[in-house]
Formats: structure tokens, sequence, C-alpha cells
């Protein structure tokens, strides 16, 4: 993504795409270097999912994770590292 998004607006952005069931975001790492085009940066989140109330269906969660990466791309036109 570009180097002026700032962590804790992208960080709002999966809350909201997210869902009710994730219960804590958490930055781990934050990169810029060679291996990014100048401008660019990477940032990388921990996503915790839960409902107090049942075990999740891996289908919810991988659910919330396309409508995460979704959101995150048309607003902030970032994509997913590999």
């Amino acid at each position: 993504m570009n180097e002026t998004v700032q962590a804790g607006v992208l960080q709002d952005t999966i809350a909201k795409a997210g869902g009710e069931l994730i219960k804590d975001i958490q930055v781990f790492d934050v990169y810029q270097g060679d291996r990014l085009t100048v401008g660019k940066k990477s940032i990388a989140f921990s996503l915790f999912y839960q409902d107090p109330e049942r075990t999740l269906m891996d289908e919810e969660v991988e659910a919330s994770y396309q409508a995460i990466l979704e959101a995150v791309a048309n607003e902030h036109q970032a994509e997913l590292r590999a």
C-alpha cells in the first residue's frame, strides 16, 4: 500500500469489514525497503476471531477474511503480499 496510509486507518477498515467476530486486531510488522516499490509499505496484522457462545466455522472466518481483503483493496488500494 502507499506509505501515506496510516496503520490505524487500515485497522479501522479491517474492523468494519471483518464484522463482529473479530475481537482483536494488532499490527505485528511494518516493512519499507528494497523489496517494495518506492513510496510503498507493508503492514502485517494479527486477527483474533471469537464468538463466546459457539465454535466458529472455517467458512465464517474465510468470508470475513475475504471481505477484509476486498475492503482494504477498494478503500486503500492495498494488496496482499504473498
